[in-house]
């Protein structure tokens, strides 16, 4: 026979901050997000043998952090030319931080990486129904 007890607690914490103005046709775009969970999970099991009448209990238990904050911009043209241009930058910092421990037996992990973006992209508008978009991005990361 086997009975599980089982607990989770989340708590998820989030911001986010948009804002963009337009002037001459050129148009400047900033993003924010900060992301936070803060996870506890404990599981406890108990094992039953009643023909050797003997019990055994296995456990479970995590508490884990995650963090991941972005800051984004990009300058963009918006007016009514067939060639419209977008440049931006992208910048993220992620963090995790978990301990887990299984029938005594803990490990602890933490993780951070940084990671930043630029890019160029484009869209050209040769007719109402064909449309071409391409661009360049460069990614670097740290971990």
């Amino acid at each position: 026979m086997k009975s599980a007890l089982q607990n989770a607690r989340l708590r998820p914490k989030m911001l986010g901050i948009d804002w963009n103005k337009t002037q001459n046709d050129w148009k400047v775009h900033l993003i924010g997000l900060f992301n936070n969970n803060k996870d506890k999970y404990q599981n406890e099991v108990l094992f039953s043998d009643f023909t050797e009448l003997t019990q055994s209990t296995s456990t479970f238990s995590q508490d884990s952090e995650k963090t991941e904050s972005i800051a984004r911009g990009t300058y963009g043209y918006s007016g009514k030319n067939k060639f419209k241009p977008e440049v931006g930058i992208e910048v993220a910092k992620n963090e995790l931080s978990s301990k887990t421990e299984h029938s005594g037996s803990i490990e602890n992990v933490d993780v951070d990486e940084i990671r930043s973006e630029i890019f160029a992209n484009f869209t050209y508008q040769f007719s109402e129904y064909f449309t071409v978009k391409g661009g360049l991005t460069g990614e670097f990361s740290q971990i």
